[in-house]
């Protein structure tokens, strides 16, 4: 049972980890384009 909520928690922690990631790029991305910065970004 430690072992499995172990792993949930290290996975819901790359989850995190990636969609940061992916906010950022989306960001970065939208600033360079426009030259502003976007209101909100969503990741799925």
């Amino acid at each position: 049972m430690k072992a499995a909520l172990r792993r949930w928690k290290a996975s819901k922690e790359i989850r995190r980890k990636m969609v940061e990631k992916l906010e950022n790029l989306v960001r970065n991305s939208c600033l360079e384009r426009t030259g502003k910065e976007p209101n909100g970004v969503e990741v799925w």
